[in-house]
């Protein structure tokens, strides 16, 4: 699938036209509510020193192990095998999208959005940009309508 047919399928999950550039979508305007600043000053803070971190990529694999082991797939491909499955994959609170990144990897055929209220969506859509079918969003109140059609199987409850 091409980039054009990925954003158009974006836009029908979100049911609106949405502010995009490259892989970064902003789907809804920036909250006043000061809880969820301060949460996304905390996390955006957190995120950077990641980014910089001597041991990022330690870390990312602990969390992929991590997370095969929490959601009960004994293996990377046993993963990918269930993402087959998946048209589309939302990673809520993505952070820096390194899952949403390997969700895209495993299931190229499928539209992954990482969704973040933190700054790390934009930091998130610039370190995956090559991949087509990866996008970052920043989005508060607005959760795509569609998250529990039928066809969106959600990766982490399985």
């Amino acid at each position: 699938m091409s980039r054009a047919q990925f954003v158009d399928k974006l836009e029908r999950v979100f049911e609106a036209k949405l502010a995009i550039a490259g892989n970064f979508a902003i789907a809804d305007e920036t909250s006043a509510d000061s809880n969820q600043q301060q949460t996304n000053d905390v996390f955006s803070e957190k995120w950077d020193r990641h980014e910089r971190s001597d041991e990022k990529e330690r870390l990312d694999e602990f969390q992929r192990e991590w997370y095969l082991k929490l959601y009960g797939f004994a293996s990377e491909d046993a993963l990918r095998e269930y993402l087959a499955g998946c048209d589309v994959v939302i990673d809520a609170g993505c952070g820096l999208g390194y899952k949403a990144a390997w969700f895209a990897r495993l299931a190229p055929h499928a539209l992954v959005i990482g969704m973040d209220y933190s700054d790390a969506a934009l930091q998130a859509a610039q370190n995956y940009a090559t991949l087509a079918n990866l996008f970052s969003c920043v989005a508060t109140s607005r959760v795509p309508a569609c998250a529990m059609a039928a066809s969106i199987t959600p990766v982490a409850t399985r």
